[in-house]
Formats: structure tokens, C-alpha cells, sequence
């Protein structure tokens, strides 16, 4: 069995174990954080990205206007991506109200979803 496979055998819970290379880590995370957007990303949302801090995921998220129904939707999308990564669970949502321009702090990371303008 191939290291890929034995990483997905094991459900990715080396991740914050030092089994993985950072590389792998941050590939990992992006792709979880694409797995838990599906289906939950309203028009609300321009853009999103991750990054991964130590032991932490902080997810920027740009929006259009900030509602109490684009806040639900959010938590919905961090509690479906905290369960795809068990070893996790520090989390910061950082919203930022406006275009995912170059002023969004989240365009230099890790950028996993983004709006036709």
C-alpha cells in the first residue's frame, strides 16, 4: 500500500501529528475546506481562502453584505469542515465586507473558492 493510500486508510488523523510534510497539511486542508463549502455557499459570498497557522485553520471568507443568514451559512461550513478534519479544532473566521480585491486579507492565502464577478 502507497503512502496516499495509507493516509487515506487512516482518515488523514495524522494531520496535526507530524505525519505529514506542510505541504501536505495545507493540501489537506483546502481540500476539506472545498468538501465543506459544497452546497453551502450563497450568493452572499465572493470569495474564500485558508490558512493554516500551527494547529489553527483561520478561513476568510469576502462576502457582499454581512447578514444574519450569510453568519448561519458560515457556521454551517466551519462545523461541516471541523468535522472532516477530527484533528482540528482551532478555529478564526476572519469576514471581510467587500470584493475579494487585492484589500482582501485573505487573496494571499490559500484561495479555494471565488466568485464570477
Amino acid at each position: 500500500m502507497g503512502r496516499a493510500a495509507r493516509m487515506i486508510a487512516r482518515g488523514f488523523r495524522g494531520l496535526m501529528m507530524g505525519c505529514m510534510t506542510d505541504l501536505e497539511r495545507e493540501n489537506t486542508v483546502a481540500l476539506r475546506a472545498m468538501q465543506a463549502l459544497l452546497g453551502l455557499v450563497s450568493g452572499g459570498i465572493r470569495g474564500v481562502s485558508v490558512e493554516l497557522v500551527a494547529d489553527t485553520v483561520v478561513l476568510y471568507v469576502a462576502v457582499r453584505q454581512r447578514t444574519a443568514e450569510l453568519d448561519e451559512d458560515l457556521d454551517d461550513i466551519v462545523f461541516k469542515f471541523d468535522a472532516l478534519l477530527d484533528e482540528l479544532t482551532s478555529w478564526e473566521v476572519k469576514v471581510h465586507d467587500g470584493p475579494p480585491d487585492l484589500n482582501w486579507p485573505g487573496r494571499s492565502k490559500r484561495l479555494v473558492y471565488l466568485a464570477k464577478q
